[in-house]
């Protein structure tokens, strides 16, 4: 993939985050609801970061979609918190990727990124993965 693509695609996944972070902030209380209004700034502000980026290097930013599966059919805290670190987990895979090209200024924003997603999942679960953004392999028989 070219830095364009890895590039449009941490968008894609930052504009499904922004979405993904309102719906379960909108639902979350307390301590919960103020963690994902921080991921939601934080998201925004990467999106925009992100589109200035794609811009920088001649092409179009990909639009956000009108919507987005969001899992919140029990609407209890524990399966909001659940998504959001689905949210997160998932845009570390974006960011890993990202992190492989060979553009020096796209590599150091998917390293800030993959941190940042890395360090939110981590809040969100209260554990940490190893690496981040790498799919585990699957043991051969």
């Amino acid at each position: 993939m070219s830095v364009i693509d890895d590039l449009q695609s941490a968008l894609a996944g930052e504009h499904a985050a922004v979405y993904g972070y309102g719906v379960i902030g909108g639902r979350l209380s307390g301590s919960k609801k103020a963690q994902a209004l921080a991921g939601l700034n934080e998201h925004r502000s990467t999106r925009d970061q992100l589109s200035r980026l794609i811009v920088s290097r001649g092409a179009e930013p990909v639009p956000a979609e009108p919507s987005y599966v969001v899992d919140v059919s029990t609407g209890q805290q524990s399966q909001l918190v659940s998504t959001a670190i689905k949210i997160e987990d998932r845009l570390c895979v974006r960011y890993a990727n990202l992190v492989l090209n060979t553009d020096q200024g796209a590599r150091t924003l998917a390293i800030a990124q993959l941190q940042g997603c890395a360090v939110r999942s981590a809040l969100w679960s209260k554990t940490a993965q190893a690496f981040p953004g790498l799919v585990e392999a699957t043991p051969q028989p």
